[in-house]
């Protein structure tokens, strides 16, 4: 089977940002979803028994010909995981992850990445959105505040307030 998803890096400054891009078709300008990962270590794909599964809280196949999705991965976690040892990589967060497990440096890694999404041809940028899940709602906030992203959309934020998805225009 052929993947849907691509494996992306921006290096800049010292520092590498990996993320991974999902589309039917990299030739089709589309609405792009950024998804922001919330806390904890948790590697953006895993392999459970040969078969690799992208970790989204929804079956984002369903949705491929219309939007293309961008997942930034969490700084010093695997992107690509064998599901065996998920308990391992989320007790023992590396201190890469540690270190830049803070609001400042997650806005920054999501800023580079919509520059440079915002390039490319296949994102169109009337339409594109930012998901924060959990934790990753405060990124999203903080990023939408500042950027003229088109909606956020928060899935179980860590307020219990917002356990239920939050759809806000700007």
């Amino acid at each position: 089977a052929q993947e849907d998803y691509k494996i992306n890096q921006i290096i800049k400054e010292k520092d590498t940002i990996n993320f991974i891009t999902l589309s039917s078709n990299y030739e089709e300008k589309k609405a792009t979803i950024l998804f922001i990962q919330g806390s904890r270590s948790i590697p953006i794909i895993f392999l459970d028994n040969g078969v690799k599964k992208v970790n989204l809280p929804f079956d984002y196949k369903n949705y491929l010909s219309q939007f293309n999705f961008v997942i930034i991965n969490r700084k010093g976690t695997p992107i690509i995981s064998e599901f065996e040892l998920i308990n391992e990589v989320i007790n023992k967060p590396s201190l890469e992850y540690t270190k830049n497990d803070n609001l400042i440096y997650r806005e920054n890694q999501v800023k580079k990445v919509i520059k440079y999404l915002r390039n490319q041809n296949w994102v169109d940028k009337k339409r594109f959105y930012i998901v924060g899940h959990s934790e990753g709602y405060r990124v999203a906030a903080k990023v939408c505040e500042k950027h003229g992203i088109t909606a956020i959309v928060i899935i179980g934020g860590d307020d219990s307030n917002t356990n239920a998805a939050v759809l806000a225009e700007y």
